[in-house]
């Protein structure tokens, strides 16, 4: 399997994974987290 991407194209996936880990990081601290099983019933998954 070629996993291969232009340069371009990984630098932009790892910035936006970077990104949404950093945001992460902020909501804990800012104090906004739910359970599993709010996110569960929120997403509609059993």
């Amino acid at each position: 399997m070629n996993t291969e991407f232009p340069e371009d194209e990984r630098n932009t996936e790892e910035v936006d994974f970077v990104k949404a880990v950093v945001q992460g990081l902020i909501d804990i601290e800012e104090g906004n987290t739910y359970t599993l099983e709010e996110v569960k019933r929120r997403l509609e998954i059993s």
